[in-house]
């Protein structure tokens, strides 16, 4: 081999070593979010929301769970307004974080969903009776195409909106 070549067979693997391992850019990540409750609970019952996401995108990706519903109850990832639109402070646990590892993602594969089901009550104080409109606020604070086999620096996460629809919850008596 010519000793000019290397140099540049050095740099065409180098540039084949990053393609593998940078993550596919937000904008190729499609996914449809969906919240859902009972539209009428009775007041002091626990209120199941579920929360759902389909990979509409073009192949498997990994969702960090942090601050979704997919996690459970851990920050201020919902807007929650009572009746005569007051919004209800958050009164659940607030988490501090490490980098997130393999054991924070959620797989889901091209056209499958995936959801969690959370108690708001836990965190909500719902109270008077009325419709109350529920919201998520959140975002993905990373979408990951690739493998994860270490933890994933924060510099390294890739943040994704989703538009998830409000819903209605009528609170009875």
């Amino acid at each position: 081999m010519r000793r000019a070549a290397l140099p540049t067979l050095i740099a065409l693997w180098a540039v084949a070593a990053s393609v593998v391992s940078t993550p596919v850019m937000s904008g190729d990540f499609a996914f449809k979010c969906r919240i859902s409750a009972p539209a009428k609970i009775q007041a002091g019952k626990k209120i199941p929301l579920t929360f759902t996401l389909t990979n509409k995108g073009s192949g498997a990706v990994n969702v960090l769970t942090w601050n979704t519903p997919l996690e459970g109850l851990t920050g201020t990832f919902m807007r929650v307004s009572a009746p005569d639109g007051t919004e209800l402070a958050y009164g659940g646990p607030m988490v501090k974080r490490a980098p997130p590892t393999a054991e924070n993602y959620l797989r889901i594969r091209k056209g499958s969903t995936r959801g969690r089901t959370i108690d708001l009550a836990r965190a909500y104080s719902f109270t008077k009776p009325g419709v109350y409109r529920i919201a998520f606020t959140g975002s993905l604070a990373d979408v990951y195409a690739g493998a994860i086999n270490k933890a994933r620096s924060f510099e390294q996460l890739v943040p994704l909106s989703v538009a998830c629809p409000e819903i209605k919850l009528d609170l009875q008596r």
